[in-house]
């Protein structure tokens, strides 16, 4: 067991106000899942202490957002490097739409979006950047509901993808 146990005063004050974060985050999620569902369709909760352990995340999910198998779309904070907002899709070989969303990876606006071109892609914001806010509450969920019209705009612009969202109408190029 290579893990470092010495506590330090850092751990000590994130120890102390780890409920009232978890609690702020569920909070938000709470909020803006209404709006996710009647955009993209039922979420699934998660098991966020599995997330916030090995994920550094605290999400909900919505399983095969397109066609049939092994993708998701995420919504939620995320906290692997700097604490952040994210919404994401992912998915992996095993969907049956996995080639066509490779390939749109590579058509994304890097200016908007981040992918690693091969299975993953997200839009996110440092959740620092909202600290200067007249109103932190109201901003947070605004970028939440402009990232779902980005990703349904990247749906709509998708259809070879067999989205499973309510009401999507392709866009017509």
């Amino acid at each position: 067991m290579n893990t470092d146990t010495a506590f330090s005063s850092i751990d000590l004050v994130s120890l102390e106000n780890i409920n009232p974060l978890v609690n702020k985050m569920e909070a938000y999620l709470q909020k803006i899942k209404p709006r996710f569902e009647s955009e993209f369709g039922k979420s699934k909760d998660v098991n966020n202490l599995h997330q916030i352990k090995d994920k550094f995340r605290y999400v909900f999910i919505k399983n095969a957002p397109f066609g049939n198998g092994w993708n998701e779309l995420g919504v939620g904070f995320d906290f692997t490097e700097t604490a952040r907002l994210m919404v994401w899709i992912w998915s992996d070989s095993r969907s049956d739409k996995f080639t066509d969303y490779k390939k749109a990876l590579h058509s994304l606006d890097k200016d908007k979006f981040e992918t690693n071109e091969s299975d993953w892609m997200a839009l996110t914001i440092p959740l620092s950047s909202f600290l200067a806010a007249k109103d932190i509450e109201v901003e947070i969920e605004e970028w939440f509901f402009n990232s779902f019209s980005e990703i349904r705009d990247f749906a709509a612009s998708t259809p070879q993808m067999s989205w499973n969202f309510p009401g999507l109408m392709p866009i017509i190029m």
